[in-house]
């Protein structure tokens, strides 16, 4: 009953796109529909008792695994010497307005714990789901953390036909990294996305989005989004998905993905699933197909989805050729279309600025896999603003630092254009600011940071976490520091070289529940040599 049901999809979007060609109407974005298939459930008891869950495996014919990457900007190599105004005042430590947990259990391998952490947190404001790059647990606060193995029912099966009655089944990880989790109070609802190993399906490259809906992180239902099955239908026959993105609204969930598409080029791409769809598909003894709407844009190279719009729900880009531009969406529920502007904003040097670390080799940062891409992005009253890394020089170009640099929109002044919530001071480097608004309309940023003071920092820092509350009247960011490392860079990592990755992103969400707390966020330190000797927290902080 399923393949009719993806020709007429096929066919009416089609349709769709063909009306738009014949009203003259040419855009930069493409809009299709899709259907997702139930893959299988499973739950912790199988993980806990290492049953194997076959209807979890996904068939293919062959596993790529890739190093840790990370998404460059290709803007203008030119540098931009001017100093930018400083936004920080140092607060001391205050224990009484933080509450934290190391998440820490001894089921958790070691091995699973690592640099490149990129924390990720959903809370219904007991229990918490918690998720690094290679490893996830539970938690209801205050107790013992347990661990949710992300590489369980995230498997590989390859079937090799030996002879004409005889075959090898080989079964194999596909879990790479990557993982983003988001809990619905309205529908009491946790979601959990993951991505798979680079794989070649159906003799193609291709890769797999695995979405898993739970209500109480024991039992799950997942359903797979394979990047070349989805992405046929545009054209694009061979592609991987990377570094998704997800924000829920009222309706929807939106997932934002890059697209390596056919072995060159790289495009952003916007999901979006009911919320309703999802939830009643737990309620069902036989999972229903869930349906789903995405925008392809071969204009950018990834897509950043703004917390807290709804309808219409806002997203932001920089775009390639020039980063001094960013493309601005917004998508209406039930709309078939997207509606874009480009936004000018001031020029900022990408922290793996070409010039700037060709006559800075040795800088900490110039030696990281990292970017400039957008980490964060908010709404805020009628504005809506982002966040992403970048480096600058209060000396003319002698000296440079990385800093967090911002655009803030205002969507109700003809989208102008602000630079309001940087995080940038002469004595300090700030990398990877995530921000979030609670319900009293006050600013939380949690974000990493390097003393510049302290000696031997540009080539071997200690990478800390902080928090901070934007100070209205101050326009600047009141920063407490939370954890500090007691180990510098760089680590050893799987390979047994020197690696001075951090991030590649925080989280920092508004508290659910109890009143008495304002933000949850996630972060991070550095406490020995190698790759795994890190310490993950889970934090929730007082306005």
């Amino acid at each position: 009953m399923r393949r009719p049901i993806v020709i007429i999809t096929f066919l009416l979007t089609a349709a769709f796109l063909a009306l738009l060609f014949i009203l003259g109407e040419t855009r930069a974005e493409e809009y299709y529909r899709g259907m997702a298939l139930p893959e299988c459930t499973f739950s912790r008891i199988d993980q806990i008792e290492n049953r194997t869950v076959n209807l979890c495996y996904s068939p293919i014919d062959g596993v790529l695994s890739t190093p840790e990457g990370n998404l460059p900007i290709t803007g203008k190599e030119t540098v931009v010497s001017d100093s930018i105004d400083p936004s920080i005042i140092i607060e001391k430590l205050n224990t009484s307005k933080i509450w934290k947990s190391e998440v820490s259990s001894p089921s958790i391998p070691q091995e699973r714990y690592h640099n490149i952490a990129e924390p990720t947190l959903a809370s219904n404001g007991t229990l918490v789901f918690y998720a690094g790059n290679h490893f996830a647990a539970k938690s209801v606060v205050g107790q013992w953390w347990g661990y949710i193995d992300p590489y369980f029912d995230f498997k590989g099966v390859q079937v090799t036909n030996l002879t004409n009655s005889n075959f090898s089944r080989q079964v194999t990880d596909i879990f790479k990294a990557d993982q983003h989790v988001e809990y619905d109070p309205a529908r009491r609802l946790y979601l959990w996305i993951r991505q798979s190993e680079q794989v070649i399906s159906g003799g193609g490259l291709a890769n797999i989005d695995r979405l898993g809906i739970s209500r109480d992180l024991d039992h799950w239902l997942v359903y797979d989004l394979i990047s070349t099955n989805v992405l046929n239908q545009a054209g694009i026959i061979r592609a991987v998905f990377d570094y998704p993105e997800t924000v829920l609204t009222d309706r929807y969930l939106y997932l934002t993905t890059t697209v390596y598409a056919n072995d060159e080029a790289k495009y952003g791409l916007i999901f979006r699933f009911p919320l309703d769809e999802l939830s009643n598909a737990l309620e069902q003894s036989r999972p229903p197909n869930i349906n789903y709407e995405f925008i392809l844009d071969r204009d950018v190279e990834a897509v950043t989805p703004v917390d807290g719009a709804s309808n219409p729900m806002y997203f932001g880009s920089h775009l390639p050729d020039n980063s001094n531009i960013m493309k601005i969406y917004s998508w209406s529920d039930d709309s078939l279309t997207i509606n874009s502007t480009e936004v000018t904003i001031t020029p900022w040097n990408a922290i793996k600025n070409g010039a700037v670390c060709s006559s800075n080799p040795d800088a900490w940062w110039c030696k990281a896999t990292t970017s400039s891409r957008i980490r964060s992005a908010w709404m805020l009253d009628n504005s809506i603003s982002f966040v992403w890394n970048a480096v600058v020089s209060y000396d003319k170009g002698i000296s440079w630092h990385p800093y967090v640099d911002s655009a803030t929109i205002h969507l109700n002044e003809s989208m102008r254009y602000e630079r309001k919530y940087h995080l940038a001071d002469p004595n300090t480097s700030w990398v990877f600011g995530a921000a979030s608004s609670n319900s009293q309309g006050g600013l939380g940023v949690g974000a990493l940071y390097v003393d510049n003071r302290i000696r031997d920092s540009l080539t071997n820092p200690y990478v800390n976490f902080a928090f901070g509350i934007f100070n209205n009247t101050e326009d600047k960011w009141d920063m407490m520091p939370i954890l500090n490392s007691s180990a510098r860079l760089p680590v050893t990592n799987e390979r047994g070289n020197n690696d001075y990755t951090v991030g590649d992103f925080l989280t920092t969400k508004a508290h659910i529940g109890n009143d008495l707390y304002s933000w949850d966020a996630g972060g991070y330190i550095i406490v020995g040599s190698n790759y795994y000797n890190v310490k993950p927290f889970y934090i929730m902080i007082k306005n």
